[in-house]
């Protein structure tokens, strides 16, 4: 939150204590779905992402926490073009497919 804020222009009205725009702030995430994780090493939000998934995985939440070293931040935008973006995007699809509750 405090990066974003130093980096985001805000607005008025802006809602930073959000816990959907910032799920850290989520005092239980009990209840929440399995939950995939993808960190890039070279973003700057990488630790928030590790950190978030293993709170998630301690308060007992499913998660699939993976960590990608030669893409971007934003780079799943790229998916039309970027194999590797095509591949997470694949590798995402196959997880909530296999935990969607029938």
């Amino acid at each position: 939150k405090q990066w974003y804020q130093r980096r985001v222009p805000l607005r008025p009205g802006d809602n930073l204590d959000n816990v959907y725009a910032f799920p850290l702030l989520d005092d239980d995430p009990n209840g929440l779905p399995p939950t995939f994780v993808l960190a890039l090493t070279r973003d700057a939000i990488r630790d928030d992402g590790e950190h978030y998934a293993k709170w998630l995985e301690y308060s007992g939440v499913r998660v699939k926490y993976v960590e990608e070293s030669q893409a971007n931040h934003g780079f799943m935008f790229l998916y039309g073009t970027d194999e590797c973006a095509l591949s997470y995007l694949k590798s995402l699809a196959k997880f909530v497919w296999q935990n969607v509750e029938e």
